[in-house]
Protein backbone atom coordinates (compact mmCIF):
# COMPACT_ATOMS: atom_id res chain seq x y z
CA UNK A 1 0.00 0.00 0.00
CA UNK A 2 2.84 2.29 0.78
CA UNK A 3 4.45 1.93 -2.46
CA UNK A 4 0.97 2.91 -4.64
CA UNK A 5 0.69 6.03 -1.87
CA UNK A 6 3.49 7.05 -2.10
CA UNK A 7 4.08 7.01 -6.06
CA UNK A 8 0.76 9.06 -6.24
CA UNK A 9 2.19 11.70 -3.60
CA UNK A 10 5.18 12.29 -5.90
CA UNK A 11 3.68 12.19 -9.26
CA UNK A 12 1.32 14.93 -7.63
CA UNK A 13 4.30 17.10 -6.00
CA UNK A 14 3.41 15.98 -2.32
CA UNK A 15 6.17 14.96 -0.24
CA UNK A 16 5.60 11.72 1.14
CA UNK A 17 6.17 13.26 4.57
CA UNK A 18 2.82 15.77 4.26
CA UNK A 19 0.64 12.21 3.33
CA UNK A 20 -1.57 11.24 6.25
CA UNK A 21 -2.77 7.42 6.38
CA UNK A 22 -5.09 5.17 8.59
CA UNK A 23 -4.91 1.74 9.04
CA UNK A 24 -5.27 -1.36 11.47
CA UNK A 25 -3.99 -5.06 10.00
CA UNK A 26 -0.62 -6.33 9.39
CA UNK A 27 -0.92 -4.78 5.40
CA UNK A 28 -1.23 -1.35 7.05
CA UNK A 29 2.15 -1.43 8.91
CA UNK A 30 4.41 -0.06 6.60
CA UNK A 31 1.89 2.44 5.13
CA UNK A 32 1.20 3.84 8.88
CA UNK A 33 4.91 3.82 9.78
CA UNK A 34 6.42 5.59 6.29
CA UNK A 35 3.76 8.30 6.29
CA UNK A 36 4.46 11.37 7.71
CA UNK A 37 1.13 10.84 9.82
CA UNK A 38 0.13 7.70 10.80
CA UNK A 39 -2.67 6.85 12.68
CA UNK A 40 -3.66 3.37 13.94
CA UNK A 41 -7.23 2.35 14.78
CA UNK A 42 -8.00 1.51 18.38
CA UNK A 43 -8.23 -2.11 17.23
CA UNK A 44 -5.19 -2.16 14.85
CA UNK A 45 -2.77 -4.94 15.46
CA UNK A 46 0.40 -4.33 17.93
CA UNK A 47 2.61 -3.62 14.77
CA UNK A 48 0.32 -0.91 13.47
CA UNK A 49 -0.25 0.44 16.77
CA UNK A 50 3.54 1.19 17.44
CA UNK A 51 4.52 2.79 14.36
CA UNK A 52 1.56 5.30 14.42
CA UNK A 53 2.11 8.67 15.89
CA UNK A 54 -1.59 8.69 16.66
CA UNK A 55 -3.94 5.84 18.03
CA UNK A 56 -7.96 6.93 17.71
CA UNK A 57 -10.71 5.17 18.98
CA UNK A 58 -11.89 1.34 17.39
CA UNK A 59 -13.51 1.29 13.43
CA UNK A 60 -16.85 0.80 15.32
CA UNK A 61 -16.14 3.43 17.81
CA UNK A 62 -15.99 6.32 15.67
CA UNK A 63 -12.30 5.91 15.10
CA UNK A 64 -12.41 7.11 11.33
CA UNK A 65 -14.64 10.47 12.38
CA UNK A 66 -11.84 10.89 15.01
CA UNK A 67 -9.10 10.10 12.16
CA UNK A 68 -10.21 12.74 10.11
CA UNK A 69 -10.27 15.55 12.83
CA UNK A 70 -6.94 14.89 13.74
CA UNK A 71 -5.85 15.45 10.28
CA UNK A 72 -7.85 17.87 9.47
CA UNK A 73 -6.78 19.63 12.72
CA UNK A 74 -2.88 19.29 12.52
CA UNK A 75 -0.29 21.99 11.67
Amino acid sequence: KWRAVEQVARSRGIDPAHVASVGDDYNDAELVGRAGFGIAMGNAVDEVTQRAKLVVRGNAEGGVVEAIHAVLNAR
